[in-house]
């Protein structure tokens, strides 16, 4: 037992030994972990001081770079500002060309020349002089990718003192280097509107002026391009070198290139004074673009009164305006100061200025002068078309009522196409005219900026008139046959333009000095037969007057294909023309006036007649209109459908209320008064009862009128008057219907609450007008187009030109018209 117990007490021991040890070699372990991450954390806490130390260090380094640099230019600009006691200080602090990463895309710089880029990107002209003096040849090099020399890239960021100085400096030849796109500087001054820059470089070279980029333009075509604010004077300036110095420029099909960019700038007086000086410019044709410079014209039909699309209170308002046809063009001497014209101009230019403004610190100065067609006014930009200065033509309207622009004033001319606007006699006119336009405009209104885009949009009308009047009138003169005058216009398809884009201006000038047009075809079509196409009914009218004598041939014309002039009213209209009427109905409605007006015009022997298809005018205006009967079927059934389900709902709460009188009745049954209505004697009490019959009793009839249009058959002459008239009658009905059980609501509300509200008429007055204020309109412009349009159409809504000829005159009529097509057809 005794040995059993020693042999537990010595395992015990052992186990005890072991534990030991291996507790101990545990805590070694432990102990060597600690100390290797107390090692490791130390280490990289070192790291990152040290880290820490190197960025601090680099950006206290940085900041005292900068520091540095920055009190160097503050210094250098001290220095500058010392230098010149004169005050011409370049401040660059404002930027005022705000040069930041935003808006000014520097092009890669070669690198030896980033000083001089430098230099004359922020116009330092003390360090580019003197760095040219260390690299001479450093005048003519091109320092960035896009090939600009240091001329060119201070004309570009706009530092003109620099470029000043910098052309004195250069050589005559230096100044004619050319950048990427082939722009000398004069171009790139010429596109930013500097007129000094321009006229430096000028005075220098006059070479310049007739140097062209890569496209083929001259300065003068690049400034008139890219317009801007203030740069009339770049843009005239210009015109004039060019013009005593090459004029040889406005010749061909160049001059033809440069006239067409002064059209669609908008400049019209200087293409006025270009058609004058240059008039075979008019049939002289633009090869590349294949236009000619009175097509230019004609495809900007907003530039025409005709072709502007006015309100009418604005066109009431264009009707008092005067403008002033003076041009600074006007006598324009080119032999006089040959040798120097710069000198000459600026004192020209300084002269005008001065009486500019001399005559706006005066107000505006009524003038007549639409007598004098031969005077023109300074430049007057587009207004329906305005781009950026980058490459386009903004409308100049701080000033446009100065001296240099006209005035405001009466309008006197009996044959203005605004005279239409007025509704009074002639003599009354002219008394309205005179008062309002020497009273009132020029004291009051003559600062609105409306009236100032509206004078701008009437000088730009009337100055149109003048350039097509001028061209049409060279073209008269360079032409000998009407044979040359017809092919010209064949070629450049301006009567076809003009009548489609409905300018009226046009086209009564050229029957004014080319009567003989009318009755000649124009492209295969005559002028007539475009016009009926085309759905112009003034144009067509004015057809019809100016071939007053030959009416009987008009109205028989025909084409190669048999078509009469009914034939071709009797197609469909263009879509563009039906867009500008609401509602397929109305169109249908339209369509079918033009065919009743052209059919009431020609013989009756032509309703008969047949084209080569065999087909008769009314069967063409079946087949071309059917899916806008269609179309005009479904409006009318939708319009009137909507419509019955308001004029039913009212007509049920009107009967309703019939029954439901406000206060109740008298429930005394011995009294004489049993049963009637409780405010029998009031007056509010009759208007709720008017009011409660009257919107019945229109509801009702409303009601009756859509279903009479559900109903209807839906021919093309239902379309005419009849339709038309149930919708109007309709819609009027349910107008006053709703009117009608508004007033019955109020006087109802007003009898049950007087005694406790005495106040309750006015918020229902205004709640109720208002109301009725959405619902007119929303609904009254369709309502009145109708109205209008059925009772006072303005299609052929002038005299009866029936023509009066026997139907044997009128079978050789026709018969002699076939033979004429068939042989040009032949030929």
């Amino acid at each position: 037992m005794s040995t059993t117990r020693e042999g537990e007490e010595h395992n015990r021991e052992s186990q005890e030994v072991r534990l030991q040890r291996v507790e101990s070699s545990n805590i070694a372990g432990i102990e060597m972990m600690l100390s290797k991450l107390v090692d490791s954390l130390a280490h990289n806490q070192r790291q990152m001081l040290e880290a820490q130390a190197q960025s601090q260090q680099h950006l206290l380094e940085s900041l005292t770079t900068n520091f540095n640099k920055g009190l160097e230019e503050v210094l250098k600009h001290q220095n500058k500002a010392l230098a010149n006691p004169t005050g011409e200080k370049k401040v660059k602090a404002d930027e005022k060309k705000q040069k930041t990463a935003e808006n000014a895309v520097v092009p890669y710089v070669v690198e030896e020349y980033t000083n001089l880029f430098s230099a004359a990107y922020w116009g330092y002209w003390d360090e580019a002089k003197e760095y040219f003096k260390t690299h001479p040849d450093s005048v003519t090099k091109k320092i960035t990718s896009d090939l600009e020399t240091a001329l060119h890239v201070a004309v570009k960021f706009k530092e003109w003192d620099f470029v000043e100085e910098i052309v004195k400096f250069l050589s005559v030849d230096d100044l004619e280097a050319k950048e990427k796109s082939g722009f000398t500087a004069l171009h790139m001054a010429a596109a930013h509107g500097n007129i000094k820059a321009a006229e430096s470089m000028v005075k220098k070279n006059r070479k310049l002026i007739m140097l062209r980029d890569n496209d083929g333009n001259i300065p003068l075509e690049t400034a008139i391009s890219n317009v801007s604010d203030g740069q009339d004077k770049t843009v005239k300036y210009l015109y004039i070198v060019t013009l005593k110095n090459y004029p040889s420029l406005f010749t061909g099909p160049q001059g033809a290139k440069l006239l067409c960019c002064t059209i669609e700038a908008g400049y019209f007086d200087v293409a006025i004074s270009i058609v004058e000086r240059f008039p075979d410019l008019a049939m002289e044709k633009i090869e590349k673009r294949d236009l000619y410079a009175l097509e230019s014209v004609v495809c900007r039909p907003f530039s025409f009164f005709s072709g502007t699309k006015l309100p009418w209170w604005q066109r009431f308002i264009y009707l008092f305006i005067r403008v002033n046809l003076r041009s600074p063009y006007d006598n324009l001497d080119l032999e006089e100061d040959k040798e120097n014209p710069l000198e000459n101009l600026e004192s020209t230019l300084r002269a005008e200025e001065e009486e500019n403004h001399l005559e706006s610190s005066e107000g505006p100065i009524i003038r007549d002068e639409d007598s004098h067609l031969e005077s023109y006014q300074v430049p007057i930009r587009d207004e329906e078309n305005p781009l950026d200065s980058s490459g386009g033509q903004i409308v100049d309207e701080e000033n446009p009522l100065d001296g240099s622009h006209g005035q405001i004033g009466n309008e006197e001319d009996e044959n203005d196409e605004t005279d239409k606007l007025s509704f009074v006699s002639t003599e009354s006119k002219k008394g309205l005219i005179k008062f309002i336009s020497e009273r009132i405009m020029p004291s009051y209104l003559a600062r609105v900026p409306l009236v100032k885009r509206l004078y701008n949009k009437k000088l730009m009308h009337k100055q149109a008139v003048v350039l097509v009047k001028k061209m049409l009138e060279q073209i008269d003169d360079k032409t000998t046959t009407v044979a040359e005058v017809i092919e010209f216009l064949n070629k450049t398809s301006v009567v076809n333009m003009a009548i489609k884009n409905g300018i009226t201006e046009f086209i009564k000038e050229c029957l004014d000095i080319f009567p003989f047009v009318i009755s000649h075809d124009l492209r295969g079509e005559s002028m007539i037969q475009i016009a009926i196409a085309e759905r112009n009914e003034e144009i067509l009218n004015l057809i019809l007057d100016a071939g007053e004598d030959q009416r009987d041939d008009l109205v028989c014309k025909v084409d190669e294909s048999g078509n009469s002039i009914l034939h071709y009213v009797a197609k469909i209209a263009p879509s563009y023309h039906l867009n500008t009427i609401s509602g397929a109905a109305l169109q249908m409605q339209q369509e079918t006036q033009w065919y009743k007006g052209i059919e009431s015009m020609v013989h009756p022997f032509l309703k008969h007649t047949r084209n080569v298809n065999g087909d008769t005018a009314q069967f063409v205006f079946t087949e071309e209109h059917k899916k806008l009967v269609a179309t005009g079927e479904k409006w009318m059934k939708e319009t009137s459908g909507s419509c019955m389900v308001v004029a039913t709902l009212i007509a049920t709460v009107a009967f309703a209320a019939a029954f439901t009188l406000p206060g109740g009745n008298i429930s005394q049954l011995e009294s004489p008064k049993n049963g009637f209505p409780v405010f029998l004697r009031k007056n509010t009490f009759a208007m709720f009862a008017l009011a409660d019959a009257v919107a019945l009793f229109s509801s009702i009839t409303s009601v009756i009128m859509f279903l009479a249009i559900m109903t209807s058959r839906y021919s093309e002459e239902d379309f005419l008057i009849s339709l038309p008239q149930k919708l109007i009658l309709g819609l009027a009905n349910l107008f006053l219907s709703m009117a009608s059980i508004l007033v019955a609501f109020g006087a109802a509300l007003f009898l049950a609450l007087r005694d406790r509200y005495a106040w309750t008429p006015i918020p229902i007055a205004i709640f109720g007008l208002i109301s009725m204020f959405l619902f007119a309109l929303e609904e009254f412009p369709l309502f009145f187009q109708m109205v209008r349009v059925t009772y006072w159409p303005r299609v052929l809504k002038s005299k009866n030109r029936r023509s009066n000829s026997s139907d044997k005159q009128t079978r050789l009529t026709i018969k002699q018209n076939s033979i004429k097509q068939k042989a040009k057809k032949d030929n």
